[in-house]
This record gives C-alpha cells, sequence and structure tokens, in this order.
C-alpha cells in the first residue's frame, strides 16, 4: 500500500506540475496536511527503520513543493513543514547517513525549503537555516557522508564496455545490441541529490541577497575537512573523469553538480590555473545539448580567458564566438505547446576530446570529398591555421598534463594542415607559424614510437592518411621542407619497413622533391641510418633511385640510400 502511494504521490506531482487544473492543489491540501503531521510523528530517520516511509515522506514532500509558487501561502502547512525539516535535521545530525532513502528525504527537505524561499516564505525556515541546516554541514555525520563522495561517485568509477564482447548468435536474435544497455547502479551512499539541492539553495540565497543566512552555510561548507574531501573530488575528476558513463541518464545529476562546483570561487582558490583548465577541458567533453549554457559559460571563463591562456582578448574572444556558433547549433528548441514532463531523446556530448582540432577534420573532409564546405562566415584556411596551431599549443602549455590527442593523433592532425584547398602552408605568414609547431612537436615525441597500425575510433587509418598526404605532396609541396618532414616521420628505421618499402617504389617520383633540413627530424638524420636496413628489396629500391637519379645528391633520401647501398656492399665483400 504504501509503495502504491509513493506512486500515487509521484503522479499527482507531474499533474500539479503540468498547471492543468489550478484547483487540484487547494482540493489536497488537508490531505497533504494530514500525511505531513503522521510523518512528523511516526518517521524515524535512523538506520534500520523502514525506508519506505523516508522514501513516501520525500515523495509526499516533492508533491507539496509541486505547487506554483504564485499561490497563495498556507500557514498551517508551511509551518509543519518547518517543524519537519528541522526534526529531520536534528536526527541526521546526530546520526550516520549511509542509506539513500535518508539523503533522498535531506535532499527533498532541501528542495522545500529552496520553493518556500521562491515564495517569500523565509520567515518560517529562517530558524532551519541558521540552525538545523548549519549544524549538520558541521556535524561529524555530514563529514562522513561527504567523505563517501568519491567512493560512490558514477562519473569517477571505472567501465568497461560489455555490450559487444559478445557477438549475436546467428539468424536467432538471441541478442539484442544496441548502444543504451543498462549497465549502471546508484551506489546505497550517493550524496550527490543531497549536494546538488544545498547548492541552489545557496545560490537562491545569493540571488535574493540574503547575505548574512549564506554566509553562515558557505563558512560551514568551507571548513578544512570538508574542503579537503571536494579538493580531493576535483582533483580526481582532472583525470579519471569518465567520459562514457557522464552521457549515462542517472549521472547527468553529479554532471550538474560538478558545473556548481567550478563556479564556487572559494574552492577554486585551491587549484592552480593549469588544474582548473585541465579540469574545464576534461568537463567540456562530457556535456550534451542540455547543457550548451554551462558550455558557453565555460568559454567565457575559463577556456578563451587571458587569465589561463596566453593569447590576446581580441584573438580569444573570436575564437570563442567561433566554437559558440558551433555548439548553438545543437540547441534543442520546444515549441510552447510541446512543453511536457518527458523527454523524448537523449543526446551525447556535443564537444569530442579533440573539438580544438575541428577545423582541420573539416579541412580533411573537404579534401577528400573534393568540395570546399564552409562552417563559418568570413573564416578562411589561414584563420583556422593560425587558431587551430595556436589554441591547441596554448592549451598544452598551460596545463601540461592536458593531452588533447594521441602522439600519432596529433600527427595526423599536423598533416592535416598542409591539405587546405589554399596551400597556406606556402604563405610567408603562416610557414613560420608551422615551423615552430612541428619543432615543438618533434622535441616533444623525439623517444615516442608512434602507433601506425593502430586505428583510432571514429577516425580514419593513418596509413590512408599517408596515401593522400604523399599524393598531395607531389602535387602541391613545390619541395616544401615542412611538408618533407612529415612525410619522412614513417621511414625511420624503427619503423616497419613497410613504410619505406612504400616510398622507395609506389612513390618513388616523389623523392626527387624530397628533402628538409636535419633539424626537422625527429632524433635527427641517425634515426633514418640506423639500425643498418637488412631488406634486400629495399636495398635495390635504394641502389636503383641511386642509379636512375630518381634522388637529387646532396638530399636526405640520397644520403639514406647511399649510407644504406654502401653498408650492404661493404658487408657483402667481407
Amino acid at each position: 500500500m504504501i509503495k502504491v502511494q509513493i506512486e500515487c504521490l509521484r503522479i499527482v506531482r507531474c499533474l500539479l506540475l503540468l498547471r492543468i487544473d489550478d484547483s487540484l492543489y487547494s482540493s489536497l491540501d488537508s490531505a497533504f496536511y494530514n500525511m505531513l503531521q503522521w510523518h512528523s510523528n511516526y518517521l524515524k530517520f535512523e538506520v534500520g527503520s523502514p525506508y519506505l516511509l523516508r522514501q513516501h515522506a520525500s515523495a509526499l514532500l516533492m508533491a507539496i513543493s509541486s505547487e506554483p509558487c504564485s499561490a497563495k501561502t498556507n500557514r498551517v502547512l508551511s509551518e509543519l513543514l518547518s517543524k519537519c525539516c528541522c526534526a529531520w535535521f536534528y536526527r541526521a545530525t546526530r546520526n550516520e547517513v549511509t542509506e539513500f532513502s535518508q539523503t533522498t528525504l535531506l535532499s527533498a527537505c532541501l528542495h522545500v525549503v529552496t520553493w518556500a524561499l521562491q515564495r517569500d516564505e523565509v520567515v518560517y525556515f529562517h530558524e532551519y537555516i541558521v540552525k538545523y541546516l548549519r549544524e549538520f554541514l558541521l556535524s561529524a555525520s555530514f563529514n562522513k557522508c561527504l567523505s563517501q563522495l568519491i567512493t560512490s561517485s558514477v562519473i569517477l568509477r571505472k567501465s568497461n564496455d560489455r555490450r559487444y564482447v559478445h557477438t549475436p548468435l546467428p539468424n536467432v536474435g538471441a541478442v539484442l545490441l544496441h548502444e543504451n544497455g543498462p549497465q549502471l547502479i546508484i551506489p546505497q551512499a550517493y550524496s550527490v541529490y543531497f549536494l546538488t539541492t544545498l547548492w541552489r539553495l545557496m545560490e537562491l540565497q545569493t540571488c535574493q541577497n540574503r547575505n548574512a543566512d549564506n554566509k553562515l552555510l558557505v563558512d560551514a561548507l568551507m571548513s578544512p575537512s570538508i574542503v579537503a574531501s571536494l579538493v580531493e573530488y576535483l582533483t580526481l575528476l582532472t583525470t579519471n573523469l569518465n567520459h562514457y558513463l557522464c552521457s549515462n541518464f542517472y549521472a547527468k545529476i553529479e554532471v550538474k553538480f560538478v558545473y556548481k562546483l567550478l563556479n564556487c570561487v572559494d574552492l577554486l582558490k585551491h587549484f592552480n590555473s593549469a588544474q582548473i583548465l585541465q579540469l574545464a577541458y576534461n568537463y567540456l567533453c562530457c556535456l550534451g545539448a542540455e547543457h550548451i549554457q554551462e558550455i558557453e559559460q565555460l568559454f567565457e571563463c575559463i577556456i578563451f580567458n587571458t587569465k589561463y591562456l596566453n593569447v590576446s582578448d581580441l584573438a580569444l574572444n573570436k575564437w570563442k564566438d567561433v566554437f559558440v556558433s558551433l555548439v548553438q547549433t545543437h540547441y534543442i528548441i520546444v515549441e510552447s505547446s510541446n512543453i511536457s514532463l518527458s523527454k523524448s531523446s537523449h543526446t551525447n556530448a556535443i564537444l569530442s576530446r579533440d573539438w580544438p582540432y575541428f577545423f582541420f577534420k573539416l579541412m580533411l573532409q573537404n579534401f577528400i570529398d573534393n568540395s570546399t564546405q564552409k562552417t563559418t562566415v568570413d573564416f578562411t584556411e589561414r584563420d583556422v591555421l593560425e587558431m587551430t596551431l595556436m589554441l591547441v599549443t596554448q592549451l598544452e602549455d598551460s596545463s601540461s598534463n592536458l593531452n588533447i590527442v594521441t602522439p600519432t593523433e596529433e600527427l595526423m592532425y599536423a598533416m592535416a594542415a598542409f591539405m587546405g584547398p589554399e596551400s597556406e602552408f606556402l604563405s610567408d605568414e603562416i610557414r613560420p607559424l608551422l615551423r615552430k609547431h612541428l619543432l615543438r612537436f618533434y622535441g616533444k615525441y623525439k623517444d615516442y614510437t608512434f602507433e601506425f597500425d593502430k586505428a583510432a575510433l571514429g577516425k580514419c587509418t593513418f596509413e590512408s592518411l599517408y596515401s593522400l598526404f604523399v599524393d598531395h605532396f607531389q602535387a602541391t609541396s613545390y619541395g616544401d621542407e615542412l611538408f618533407g618532414s612529415l612525410v619522412l616521420v614513417p621511414m625511420a628505421q624503427k619503423y616497419d619497413s613497410k613504410w619505406r618499402r612504400r616510398m622507395w617504389s609506389d612513390y618513388a617520383p616523389a623523392l626527387c622533391y624530397l628533402n628538409c633540413d636535419e633539424s626537422l627530424l625527429i632524433n635527427g638524420i641517425s634515426a633514418y641510418l640506423e639500425p643498418v636496413e637488412e631488406e634486400e628489396s629495399l636495398i635495390k629500391s635504394y641502389a636503383h633511385a641511386l642509379s636512375t637519379n630518381d634522388v637529387r645528391v646532396g638530399s636526405l633520401p640520397y644520403k639514406i640510400a647511399k649510407y644504406h647501398v654502401e653498408h650492404f656492399r661493404r658487408k657483402s665483400q667481407k
């Protein structure tokens, strides 16, 4: 019977929120009062008492707080609500809060108080805020509840995607695979619902200029033990945020909570600018279409802010406007006649991990499709190169632990920079920027072995891109040394010989244009000479290129081929 009443109260809440019948609430006033009076007398907050009663009380409070804020005040009901909130928080202060129905009830109490403040009924709840709520925030019970934030977090949880572990059985359809299969269990000690409602109450008090009451709560929350737990939680989010689970419906409340923490100035004082930038960047990459305002706010306050990036205001504002225009295309517009409590669709994150490279991806796609698609007005290839290279460099330099893409993907994006329709890599304005970017890239990964055969999810393989890249080199490079240095990367001796075979046979005509300064080679020319080549087919290709003058005397391919051929001859003569 209690479960039936809980569901009925949830249905009543929906009816009240839809505002179908303005007289519905007044007809339920006495019923709400009587049920609340019963809970005031008989509900036990402690663990071990019936959890269904706490769930029932929570559903009742949420139904009561569904009345329009403009409706007439019921003094008797408001006084009883205050009495219940004070009593349950008093018990929470003196007992452990470890069960989900306990935090749900406390969250419902805070929701009622927030609703009452919106109705200008603070007089009934002033004592609750300054005494009972504050005492709870200072209690060992709340400290213990908050200390479980990390262990109970959904978005910090490690997960293995098991949806495609087993292939479906043939023909019988016994295994159904779909993108949003059930996988998540909310832990008993999940305190995020309570914390989110608490932050919403404090935000409302700030908006209503109730600074004295709000300062009491803020000071209580900023006590050393609580701050330590929140700082540890945010620190873990900088590196361990699970973007896959962030898209889960049940994790959305925690995603909202993180945004509230990012807006807490007193909390951010415990982080340096690099940590804040890394946290904001990771968090951005898990926000969907329902969080567009949050994305715009983070762009404004952190990502494109001179406090975090060493770029002029003019450039940052221009870049911000460009990416905001991209994000705004995902706005979900709901007609006023279609407003409902249901959600017909669920959106994944708008910004992928490599969103600063978006225009490079677009430029590459246009190259493949041989089209000239434009995403923004008055945004030329030169603008794309300047913005992308400078933004990526600034983001990674400002936060050393911020890795936008893998090293191999970064190499592929560097190649994409040379594949624009206007060949801006040849211009005097862009060349210094490209040179600086490549030298930084080569120095950064001088001891790294690129994974050319590893496919990145949702992206083309390196092999297919490299083929297009070398073709483009032959057609438009004019022997440019920056372009050529990228062509040479897979030809180092530590990589599979197939890359050298392909270049010295399939793309042999390109060798006559290929040359660059040795400073543009990762680990210098020695990486192309040692260990010496032992594959005879390649030695033959080297000898053929030397004998037919396919390589220019003094060029890097000439030096490489000559070195390996001479070493092979000396070895054969012994």
